[in-house]
């Protein structure tokens, strides 16, 4: 996809992080991150999820850059709210008038899996998606195809290393979930 379709993707970005300054009586917090589509500018109210906070965009920041109105996928910006919320690294921001992801503790995933020990249903585990750290577990096997043997095979309990497998996870708690658009040149794109 290039920079101008990305552009006109509904507006996402994952919160990095949220500073706080202190010195000679600067109270902005800046909440920082890398819009992965779409464009805000200030003034624009967004939602956080999974969370639901909502507050308006203040003022876009950037590392010694003149302060601007508008900011587009793929660049690292900074905003300021107009009311202060408490939000974590690792929410989603989005706009709130346009289309909202879906939000849920439950996803279908293909992984390959490369750890020393297998991949066991119903054990806790630990899933790193961007900052965020969030606990998962196993709770289905779909299908494995066996990478050594190029065998799928449906009645396995634990995923061995080196397997490719679809399987579905449970988080525990709620996660923003979007589906990445396809290239398929029958629709045009």
């Amino acid at each position: 996809m290039n920079r101008k379709e990305n552009r006109q993707l509904p507006f996402r970005m994952p919160v990095q992080d949220i500073y706080k300054f202190t010195e000679e009586g600067d109270d902005r917090r800046i909440v920082a991150g890398t819009i992965i589509s779409g464009a805000i500018n200030v003034g624009d109210e967004v939602v956080f999820l999974p969370s639901n906070k909502r507050s308006v965009i203040n003022s876009i920041e950037g590392f010694n850059v003149k302060p601007r109105n508008t900011a587009y996928a793929d660049e690292a910006i900074g905003v300021t709210l107009t009311t202060q919320i408490y939000i974590k690294p690792g929410e989603l921001m989005v706009k709130a008038n346009e289309k909202q992801p879906s939000v849920s503790s439950r996803f279908r995933a293909n992984i390959f899996w490369v750890g020393k020990a297998p991949l066991i249903k119903n054990k806790n585990y630990k899933l790193k998606i961007g900052t965020m750290k969030i606990g998962v577990k196993l709770i289905e096997i779909s299908s494995i195809i066996d990478a050594a043997e190029m065998n799928i095979d449906t009645f396995k309990d634990q995923v061995e290393r080196h397997d490719v497998q679809s399987v579905f996870l449970k988080l525990q708690n709620l996660l923003p979930m979007m589906l990445f658009p396809t290239l398929n040149r029958q629709e045009g794109l």
